[in-house]
């Protein structure tokens, strides 16, 4: 039928021989060796520190950069904010000579100084059709008058004032 043994199943299994005492402590002893006793932990080669502070003084040395050049625009905006003032004032020193010399007293005193005289009779052309309005009649030519200049708020005289001065 089969190859195998027949082996009785209420058979005892064979046992071993138990171990002396000498035995199993030769054999639960662990193998130990002899080893060198730790060394003391010691910091670190300072590495690590260097690094930090460098990071801290590079950081430094880039705020106070930032510091500075903030700074010198602040300086910039001052200084264009000065120069928006002056520039301003000029312009209003300007804008009042030019209203000066537009009043009808230096518009009158500038005619004369050309020799134009004023007219009694005022001609208009209407530029609608290009009519003329009124009988245009010659002014007579008035005798030499001397004409005082107009006191400006200005202390330098206009061109003109300075022509008529001058004769």
């Amino acid at each position: 039928m089969s190859a195998l043994p027949l082996t009785d199943p209420l058979a005892q299994p064979k046992r071993q021989p138990r171990p002396t005492a000498s035995a199993v402590a030769e054999s639960s002893k662990p193998n130990l060796t002899v080893v060198a006793p730790p060394r003391p932990r010691v910091a670190g080669t300072g590495m690590f520190s260097l690094v930090i502070a460098a990071i801290l003084v590079v950081g430094m040395v880039v705020l106070l950069s930032l510091n500075t050049m903030l700074a010198e625009g602040t300086f910039q905006i001052h200084s264009l904010t000065k120069t928006q003032q002056q520039l301003s004032i000029q312009r209003e020193q300007l804008a009042q000579q030019v209203a000066v010399a537009e009043s009808p007293e230096q518009l009158q005193s500038r005619a004369l100084a050309l020799g134009m005289v004023p007219s009694d009779n005022p001609v208009f052309i209407r530029i609608a059709d290009g009519k003329i309005l009124g009988t245009p009649i010659p002014a007579p030519k008035p005798a030499r008058v001397k004409t005082v200049p107009v006191p400006s708020s200005t202390s330098s005289q206009t061109p003109v004032a300075k022509a008529v001065a001058g004769r």
